[in-house]
């Protein structure tokens, strides 16, 4: 600064310590930094008190940027009033703004004073200008009102500095929460083999718009297809090309590393191997199960998009583990599901196999129950109630003697009674069954009860009687008539259904009657399999 030409009216007193670095962020354009938290939480009120004292009157006052440009003033838009002074210096002042250091005076043509004081010529809030008028100007400003212009700057950087770190904490707390958010979405996908590629779609599409990647990519060992979602903001031309490359060389340099992998420039080393004709920026963490790579999550970014940091390393990682842990679970929860119905299976044959007229009597039962809950409007959890509800209705059957469920006769009183326990026995057998929900349960406990009040074990009547179990009792009904029996011919689907209309509102509930009715008609996949256990005549 000592060899270089002092600007027109410019006055240079001492200059200050150098003061630490304001950090470094992205400015917002002069029209929005009022918008701006840590400028908005300035005590602006204190500092025109403490001006007052000072000069003895309230002078405007301005937060400039480096050039000396207003960012905001005190006396109203930045383009009026000491802005517009402040705008209308000379360009060739403005080189002076930016390489002082202290207190600045700048002289104007009509005798007015412009005040500057250095806040931090590093940052977007540089100086403190201050106008004082002709009218109130002095020949020499008082020490005093030197010395508290100084300490005002002074005030106001510190003052800025801590509302800036304030807001970059929570700045820092607002992206941890949606991290967490992000994460905890985790948790809420769904558990069945059939639903999970929908459900990671979903997150991975959150996870582009998140960390502001054009693409992100699961890439799992036994999925011959890479799971994926793009940016809604993004066009990726090569897309299926790129998935190609991330399922094949980067997917296996991965598994053979272990490691997360960041490549931002064309010049990395492994560049040569993966995308060296793609230079696109890639972020690839593994999903491990132990040592093994059960997957590859990868998130994308185009050539002129900012590069991955440590942060989006640190996020994909987690994202990464917690996707792993989810793949396991469901891949156990298959495994138990499996099982579960395996065992089932074992439990219906045992039933069956006590008689041979009711051979699959509980797989027709199930196939046409779940065909009444679709004609009815059945969401998916409903319809799986329904299946499992009907598939296991009559494991009761189980504790019944053999004698009497194959008893090619009538039954007497005692009998009849014995049978009836068969639908109460199912629901103990299997009410500790987790797997099971209520409405399956209530299904099997109830199937056997009639719709005006005279069926059993509770004699529950109309609605009181669970939907589930109203529509298993009319495929239960029909399945009765239309297969072979011990004590009585096979009935055809026509005098079934006839049948079945005909104990509608005493037996069975109408509108499921009607119901099965229709869909008999018009489900054509329920014809054909009716039609397949029980022809239709020729001709």
């Amino acid at each position: 600064m000592g060899g270089e030409p002092a600007a027109r009216g410019v006055h240079r007193e001492a200059p200050e310590p150098e003061s630490p670095d304001l950090p470094a962020s992205a400015p917002p354009g002069r029209s929005e930094l009022m918008l701006d938290p840590q400028l908005k939480r300035l005590k602006l009120d204190k500092y025109r008190q403490l001006l007052k004292v000072a000069f003895g009157h309230t002078p405007p006052f301005a937060f400039c940027d480096t050039a000396g440009q207003a960012l905001w003033t005190s006396d109203g838009p930045p383009d009026q009033g000491i802005g517009a002074i402040l705008a209308a210096l000379p360009d060739a002042d403005a080189p002076w703004l930016t390489q002082a250091n202290g207190s600045l005076r700048q002289q104007l043509d009509n005798g007015d004073l412009l005040l500057f004081e250095r806040l931090d010529t590093r940052a977007e809030l540089a100086w403190l200008a201050v106008l004082i008028t002709a009218a109130q100007a002095e020949p020499e400003l008082p020490p005093v009102s030197t010395e508290a212009l100084r300490s005002l700057a002074a005030c106001i950087k510190d003052e800025y500095h801590l509302n800036y770190e304030l807001n970059c904490l929570s700045r820092e707390l607002e992206q941890r929460n949606e991290e967490l958010n992000l994460v905890y979405r985790l948790d809420e996908l769904p558990r069945s083999q059939d639903d999970l590629p929908a459900g990671l779609r979903t997150l991975l599409g959150q996870v582009t718009t998140y960390v502001g990647a054009d693409v992100a990519t699961l890439v799992l060992l036994d999925r011959p297809a890479p799971i994926h979602a793009v940016n809604p903001e993004s066009e990726v031309p090569d897309l299926d090309l790129l998935l190609t490359e991330l399922r094949s060389n980067v997917f296996r340099f991965i598994s053979s590393s272990k490691q997360t992998l960041i490549l931002n420039h064309g010049d990395e080393p492994a560049r040569r191997y993966l995308m060296p004709h793609m230079p696109y920026k890639f972020l690839a963490s593994p999903i491990l199960d132990g040592q093994e790579v059960q997957g590859v999550l990868v998130l994308v970014r185009r050539p002129d998009a900012l590069d991955f940091l440590a942060s989006d390393r640190n996020l994909a990682e987690v994202i990464a583990d917690h996707i792993g842990v989810t793949l396991r679970n469901q891949d156990a929860l298959e495994t138990v599901r499996k099982f579960g119905d395996q065992l089932a299976g074992v439990l219906i044959e045992a039933v069956e196999a006590k008689d041979p007229y009711t051979a699959g009597h509980s797989e027709r039962v199930q196939r046409v129950s779940v065909h009444i809950g679709r004609a009815l409007g059945l969401v998916r959890s409903d319809l799986e109630d329904l299946f499992w509800g009907s598939m296991l209705h009559d494991i009761g059957k189980i504790g019944i003697p053999d004698v009497i469920l194959t008893k090619p006769g009538s039954l007497t009183g005692d009998e009849f009674t014995f049978i009836q326990t068969h639908a109460q026995q199912s629901y103990e057998i299997l009410r500790h069954v987790e797997h099971l929900r209520p409405a399956a349960l209530e299904a099997i406990r109830y199937h056997h009860e009639h719709f005006d009040g005279k069926g059993y074990p509770a004699k529950l009547a109309g609605t009181k009687i669970p939907l589930h179990a109203r529509i298993i009792a009319v495929a239960d009904t029909y399945d009765a008539m239309t297969s072979s029996c011990s004590y009585r011919p096979t009935t055809s689907h026509e005098a079934a259904i006839k049948e079945i209309t005909r104990v509608a509102g005493t037996q069975l509930d109408p509108d499921i009657v009607r119901a099965f009715s229709s869909a008999c008609r018009t489900d054509l996949a329920l014809r054909d399999y009716l039609w397949s256990q029980d022809p239709p005549p020729s001709g």
